[in-house]
């Protein structure tokens, strides 16, 4: 049968149809998000997959209101209401509210309602942007870079662009060994026309040297996310990258865009704004110590339709096949050798039990940099790798993308163990994967994190009662008493995350060897313990496409499930000698600060951050404020803040990270930080208008943490 309805609505599609982004399986019966909740599933699913929900009634609702054009449209920090708003007193320590059962489901019920209410606003305020994603979907599996007749959504130019004129870089050499040769560290890194040539003083033979080599022998140009003004090159003809270091920030971005656009030519950025679009499958299975058939891979991933397979397992262990060393050796190479040559592993870790592969089509891995990986145990102790996260982060293009795969804490009771697993991860994923600042927590680092695993929360009812309802196909009532949007709802885990609307039945716990039948064993209560949850950057080009399980796997006590995306990264920006961009921040003040650590009245002040503002030592920050939870700042008391990018578009895609430091505080391993995301896409909107903002703040994963205030205006140097 095949994988099933799309998001729109949709019975089976043959097999001999074109290929699609839709997921099929010759295996598998399978149960998606794009059947309509309660109801049986709906025909035919359109061949270009519209964004915005179908909820007519909701979309007649929302169509006619217009969204607040002083505030910048994020999540905002869940009401909570009765004994839960007198928990949550400002000098307290930090710590879940009490709500009672009954206020948990009416929570999780508005939380569902204005869910979809934000995702048909969100497709409302971007017409241009979703018309232009469902033209640009399909991609030639051939080219390794877009054709540069797709993807954009500016204008062509009147006069045909040519490439930038010679332009030089003074730059020092890092040596990587000390060699006996004795040569100036210093160069002069030229891009001119199609060539880049370095030249430099050979001291012992007190001559100078010049070095020339064609640019479309680079391979990739690689920037450094922990020292902002170290790049890296490398070339087909060379193993060994060569590293260079530049005066600042801003020249180094201005040689990586003459280095790009030298090396893929004007045709391919002919636009300021060209896209990319690629397809992203995310997946997650609790295999029970199974081993993986082939019939089992066949039914879950799908080949060939997407640019990216991120796979998240749990309990993968079992005796590796001959030739492997290990279960894990066994298991990505299954992974491999299912998807075929055309793909390749870009990076695999494991903690434990717990396994993440992330593979790319192999035309796309030059165009991948900075790949980090990372690990959290969260198990017995905070040691044991039974239970924790493991996380792969990199930039395709200029877009980051991180993936997390994670098993939380088990038992119907264990929510708050759950919720403390979450912000472990959450906290500690950033020491490693992170674009620039590892203060921030991993939820506000990437442009898009996608979370997957066995997450464990249950579903608060009695069992006979979820086995009636699942009989039912009453999954919209089942949501309400789900742990996890429950939790959501409050804010105590997984704050500012995204999940589609679930319409298949719970995928714990099942019967080995059985379809649609739950293990009497232990009397577990049915629930939807794998799931895959998203957070993205307002304005960032992403349609969600299909979320599903397949029930067919009957090999574990637990059924695979995936979420499908389809997404646009973004390229650079073509060479300029325009002056760069400002950022003007005004009437700041936060109200109601807390922190993690919340014991005693802090010293505040506010701190700017991210990969694209040229910093020097001091940093962009405010002054700090004494023994207050409601600061405010003069506009003069703010630094305007310097970035490295020459074009309002170009910034309106950014995110600027903005964090609330307590100074009293002096040693590094006590700093007391609240912390947020500004994404700048509104701005540039109203450019050169101000553009207010109002944005929760979050603490090593706690929410309820004051809000910050503000307005925002995009200027340029010089005006």
């Amino acid at each position: 049968s095949s994988r099933g309805p799309s998001r729109s609505g949709g019975g089976p599609r043959p097999r001999s149809a074109p290929p699609a982004p839709l997921h099929h399986s010759s295996s598998g019966m399978l149960f998606s998000s794009t059947d309509s909740c309660d109801q049986p599933p709906s025909p035919a699913r359109p061949s270009t997959p519209p964004l915005v929900d179908p909820l007519e009634p909701l979309q007649s609702a929302t169509s006619a209101a217009s969204p607040s054009s002083d505030t910048t449209p994020l999540p905002s920090t869940p009401l909570l209401e009765g004994d839960a708003v007198r928990e949550c007193s400002l000098d307290r320590p930090m710590a879940s509210p009490t709500i009672r059962p009954s206020e948990r489901v009416g929570l999780a019920e508005s939380f569902i309602n204005s869910r979809r209410r934000s995702r048909s606003l969100s497709s409302l305020q971007h017409p241009g942007l979703v018309q232009q994603m469902c033209l640009n979907w399909s991609l030639a599996e051939s080219s390794s870079q877009p054709d540069s007749s797709e993807g954009s959504s500016e204008a062509a130019p009147s006069e045909p662009l040519e490439l930038p004129p010679c332009m030089e870089f003074p730059v020092e050499k890092k040596a990587l060994q000390k060699t006996a040769l004795r040569t100036n560290k210093k160069r002069l890194l030229v891009v001119d026309g199609d060539v880049i040539r370095i030249k430099y003083k050979n001291e012992k033979k007190e001559k100078r040297v010049e070095q020339e080599w064609p640019c479309s022998q680079l391979l990739q140009c690689i920037r450094s996310r922990r020292h902002q003004r170290r790049l890296r090159l490398v070339w087909k003809f060379d193993e060994k990258p060569q590293t260079y270091i530049f005066a600042n920030r801003t020249q180094r971005q201005r040689f990586y865009e003459a280095a790009w656009a030298a090396r893929n030519g004007m045709n391919a950025i002919a636009f300021p704004l060209r896209r990319h679009p690629i397809g992203v499958f995310t997946g997650t299975w609790n295999m029970g110590e199974a081993v993986p058939s082939v019939q089992a891979l066949e039914a879950f991933i799908p080949r060939g339709q997407y640019d990216i397979y991120a796979i998240a397992v749990q309990e993968c262990v079992y005796q590796p096949g001959e030739g492997y060393e290990s279960c894990e050796a066994d298991f990505f190479s299954s992974i491999q050798h299912h998807l075929g040559d055309s793909y390749i592993k870009l990076a695999g870790l494991s903690l434990s039990n717990i396994r993440l592969v992330v593979l790319v089509r192999r035309a796309h891995y030059y165009l991948i940099t900075n790949v980090k990986t990372a690990s959290v145990p969260t198990g017995l102790g905070g040691v044991m790798g039974n239970k924790g996260g493991v996380g792969i982060s990199f930039a395709f293009h200029e877009t980051t993308l991180c993936f997390v795969g994670s098993h939380l804490a088990a038992h119907q009771d264990e929510v708050q163990a759950r919720n403390a697993n979450y912000r472990d991860i959450v906290r500690q994923l950033s020491r490693d994967l992170h674009t620039g600042n590892a203060c921030f927590d991993v939820s506000n680092q990437f442009d898009h994190l996608f979370w997957m695993g066995d997450l464990n929360y249950r579903i608060d009812l009695p069992r006979d009662e979820v086995l009636d309802l699942i009989k039912e196909r009453k999954w919209l009532h089942l949501q309400k008493y789900d742990q996890l949007i429950q939790q959501m709802a409050i804010g105590d885990a997984f704050n500012g995350f995204e999940e589609e609307s679930i319409v298949f039945p719970p995928t714990y716990k099942c019967a080995r060897g059985h379809v649609n039948v739950y293990s009497e064993e232990k009397q577990r209560v049915p629930s939807w313990c794998d799931r895959v949850l998203w957070r993205s950057v307002p304005g960032c080009e992403m349609d969600h496409e299909v979320y599903g399980c397949v029930n067919n796997v009957t090999l574990s006590d637990h059924k695979p499930v995936f979420s499908c995306f389809r997404l646009a990264t973004y390229l650079p920006s073509p060479p300029t000698s325009k002056p760069s961009c400002l950022l003007i921040i005004r009437q700041l003040r936060v109200e109601g600060l807390r922190f993690a650590a919340n014991e005693g009245v802090p010293d505040p002040f506010v701190s700017f951050h991210g990969p694209f503002l040229d910093m020097d030592k001091n940093g962009f920050h405010t002054s700090e404020k004494k023994k207050t939870r409601n600061p405010s700042w003069d506009d003069k008391e703010i630094p305007a803040i310097i970035t490295i990018c020459t074009s309002i578009h170009e910034l309106g895609r950014q995110a600027l990270q903005i964090l609330v430091e307590d100074k009293s505080n002096k040693k590094q391993e006590e700093r007391r930080t609240a912390q947020t995301r500004l994404p700048l896409w509104q701005a540039q909107g109203n450019c050169p208008d101000s553009s207010s903002f109002a944005l929760p703040l979050t603490s090593n994963g706690w929410s309820r943490c004051g809000l910050i205030h503000g307005t925002v205006t995009i200027a340029m140097i010089g005006q």
